[in-house]
């Protein structure tokens, strides 16, 4: 797709934190129809509902302008995505959002995928609820974006349109708003999130001059795939909110941060209107950050002003810093920082033990939790 960097050349551009990667490896063809909500066409701007007809292959922007310049470089947020997929991931993320930095972090995002969707996902309100209650340890407010093992892959291809839909609005319910809690202590984030009236997990704020877009895509097992034109429709909407929110940012806008689940499959036509717009703003440095089931990041050489990051499935979130003013090109301006992962994989869950460095004693908390891998503590019993 662009310029993958695998296990070797990541672990090149990770000298600096002293550590190594490992990773592990994880389109529809065969459609069944799986309730998406109707969509109309987008609006011009998030305050109006007229619609608007956009043509991909000849979108430009039609203000010319400069990067908005902020005195608070860097900004610094945590994601994580893919879990808890067991018991002691669930025991384990508590610990691992104890330790994020109210001094360093905005805001934590969830990228998607709250449990493990192999075999088929049952998804009742009790999911959304220990969700939601894993993610109060959190000391930083906590978005959202919705993956497929909680919605589209909901009952195991049995419960079709009906479990999605269930799912979806136990989603809503506990979690889409989850930032808006007032109870947690949490530092304010002050900004005003936006969502699309018949998508709401499509959401956008502006912070510091960083425009922030959370997508909906997912990446439904084949068989429940949405009917083509049905889902052609949908991605065609995730495209338009991502256009018409640069519209309207462009000239308070340094940077823009795409907030998806994923870029590839049956969502890949996304990206590549994502790529038109990012050559149609050459000026803006963009950022897609994904959930996947091991580490990777990409540059394009065509579109030198995209980076694409794709986390793996540790418990233990990444920060990612934006800095407008570094200089060294678009893999310095979006700087990650893996920190000590304390968990590797899913199928069984590994525990790390760093022996030297600075990760020292960091990773102590999976002692408390042990217990709870039936794989044992490196889930060797399960190999």
């Amino acid at each position: 797709r662009g310029s993958p960097k695998g296990e070797d050349e990541a672990v090149a551009s990770n000298d600096q934190h002293g550590l190594s990667l490992e990773h592990i490896m994880g389109t529809a063809t065969s459609l069944s129809p799986v309730g998406l909500r109707q969509t109309k066409a987008p609006s011009p701007s998030p305050s109006t509902d007229e619609p608007t007809t956009y043509v991909p292959t000849t979108y430009s922007p039609t203000t010319s302008y400069e990067p908005t310049t902020n005195n608070n470089n860097p900004l610094t947020f945590y994601a994580i995505g893919d879990v808890p997929y067991s018991d002691m991931e669930a025991c384990l993320l508590p610990h691992e959002l104890a330790k994020l930095s109210t001094s360093e972090g905005k805001f934590l995002v969830h990228l998607g995928d709250l449990q493990d969707g192999k075999g088929g996902a049952t998804c009742p309100e009790t999911l959304h609820e220990n969700i939601a209650s894993i993610f109060e340890s959190s000391p930083l407010p906590t978005i959202f974006v919705i993956g497929d093992n909680e919605w589209l892959d909901c009952g195991g291809g049995e419960g079709g349109t009906d479990a999605a839909e269930e799912s979806f609005a136990y989603w809503e319910k506990h979690l889409l708003a989850f930032h808006e809690r007032t109870d947690l202590n949490w530092p304010p984030l002050d900004v005003n999130i936006t969502r699309h009236a018949d998508h709401p997990e499509f959401f956008a704020f502006l912070l510091e001059g960083v425009l922030f877009l959370g997508q909906g895509l997912p990446v439904p097992q084949p068989q429940n795939m949405p009917d083509p034109d049905e889902w052609d429709n949908y991605l065609e909407a995730n495209a338009n909110w991502t256009r018409e929110h640069f519209v309207a940012n462009v000239e308070q806008m340094r940077a823009a941060v795409i907030l998806s689940h994923s870029s590839a499959g049956p969502v890949e036509p996304y990206f590549e209107e994502l790529k038109k717009i990012a050559s149609a703003y050459e000026q803006i440095p963009i950022l897609l950050l994904e959930d996947n089931h091991w580490f990777e990041y990409e540059t394009y050489r065509e579109e030198p002003n995209l980076y694409r990051i794709a986390l793996d499935d540790t418990v233990t979130p990444t920060s990612i810093a934006i800095d407008t003013d570094a200089k060294g090109g678009i893999t310095k301006i979006f700087r990650y920082n893996r920190r000590c992962w304390c968990s590797s994989g899913h199928r069984p869950t590994k525990l790390m033990k760093y022996s030297s460095g600075y990760c020292d004693g960091v990773c102590d908390t999976n002692d408390l939790c042990a217990g709870e891998n039936i794989c044992g503590i490196d889930g060797a019993t399960c190999w």
